[in-house]
């Protein structure tokens, strides 16, 4: 966890934790929902539990080739927590039940309706997805992005735009006169 912690003191976050959590309500909650979460992602929850880094253009790199991906990275939203919301962990994994494998947590928007979304089962068990909600094709909806959580909290980073706003590629832009008198 201290891993993590050094990762997220980089950025600014604002918390939507409502009260104090103990693991018997993680442990509570992997019961209920027949799963068995990794450890670095119990100790996130009772930590940071719902929250959003602050940062403009944050991202994460993708480990397999996503359509949605903009030169590697897509854009992270924020994590889900365990406050009986409907940001709630449980909550939207019941949203999304007849979406998205039942092997998949979601734990996290990826902007759009997106999800990130954690192994929960199976061999795959702790490695970190993005699932496009667009396409409704089960498994090939999900695309890796990390092998573990503790790997996808390290590959956040805020994107540095500055050198893509430099030449956009537009040289000039007119409007015909016809197109503005219809």
């Amino acid at each position: 966890m201290k891993s993590i912690d050094e990762k997220m003191s980089q950025f600014s976050i604002k918390s939507y934790v409502e009260k104090t959590h103990d693991e018997n309500e993680v442990k509570d909650i992997e019961k209920s929902l027949s799963i068995d979460l990794p450890e670095d992602y119990k100790n996130f929850l009772l930590k940071y539990g719902e929250c959003m880094i602050m940062e403009d253009d944050l991202v994460f790199p993708v480990l397999e080739d996503n359509p949605l991906a903009d030169e590697g990275v897509m854009s992270f939203g924020f994590f889900y927590g365990i406050e009986n919301n409907r940001y709630d962990i449980r909550n939207v994994r019941d949203v999304y039940s007849d979406q998205i494998p039942e092997w998949v947590l979601p734990i996290a928007d990826a902007e759009g309706g997106d999800q990130i979304c954690m192994a929960v089962k199976g061999k795959d068990k702790g490695k970190v997805y993005f699932w496009d909600h667009e396409l409704r094709d089960g498994q090939q909806d999900l695309f890796l992005i990390a092998n573990s959580f503790n790997d996808f909290i390290h590959s956040l980073h805020v994107q540095d735009r500055s050198k893509n706003d430099e030449n956009d590629g537009i040289v000039s832009f007119e409007l015909d006169e016809d197109l503005l008198n219809d």
